[in-house]
């Protein structure tokens, strides 16, 4: 009878031991997942706040008659040396040529008028960001994610887009650090 009481107990022990483990496991999980939720939610309000000052600033000197390379260029630069995580941020016009941004291939010209986003954006005059599918960049030739936000001419007819690259190794390195 003794030993069955103790055999009995320790059961009881190791069950309820067992069930505050995996409750602890569970909010640690959730707690994790809130905590990558958050940090990625971070990154994608970061390159939407870039893009939309971009978006603001390029809007404007369309209204005065084009985007002067010598204006763009220094705030794609500025924008894109604040965001250490985003491969390149670029223009491309109504035709979906990329007109600028860091680490064009020279001569060459990039077009993106076939890719999702670009498409979305010219479609959908009252969207504001708009987040591709995983893509190869075309440049680079690394697996990316495309952010991008219409550009609306003077008139608010489609002038093309303002869009930044983020490779998707950035997110693995980020998922990759956590420990479970």
């Amino acid at each position: 009878v003794a030993d069955a009481l103790f055999v009995a107990g320790a059961w009881h022990t190791l069950q309820e031991s067992r069930r505050a483990r995996y409750a602890e496991a569970r909010r640690t999980t959730r707690n994790l997942a809130q905590v990558l939720g958050e940090n990625l939610d971070g990154t994608v309000q970061l390159v939407d706040f870039a893009l939309s000052e971009a978006k603001h600033e390029l809007e404007r000197e369309l209204a005065r008659g084009g985007t002067d390379a010598a204006i763009v260029e220094p705030l794609l630069l500025r924008l894109y040396t604040q965001l250490p995580f985003v491969d390149a941020i670029r223009t491309a016009n109504v035709d979906g040529k990329v007109v600028h941004g860091i680490g064009l291939p020279g001569p060459r010209t990039v077009d993106v008028s076939d890719r999702d986003y670009f498409r979305r954006a010219r479609e959908l005059p009252g969207v504001d960001m708009v987040i591709s599918e995983p893509l190869v960049s075309r440049i680079t030739g690394k697996r990316s994610l495309a952010f991008a936000r219409r550009l609306d001419g003077p008139d608010g007819h489609f002038a093309g887009v303002v869009y930044a690259v983020v490779q998707l190794e950035q997110f693995t390195r980020t998922l990759s650090r956590v420990k479970v």
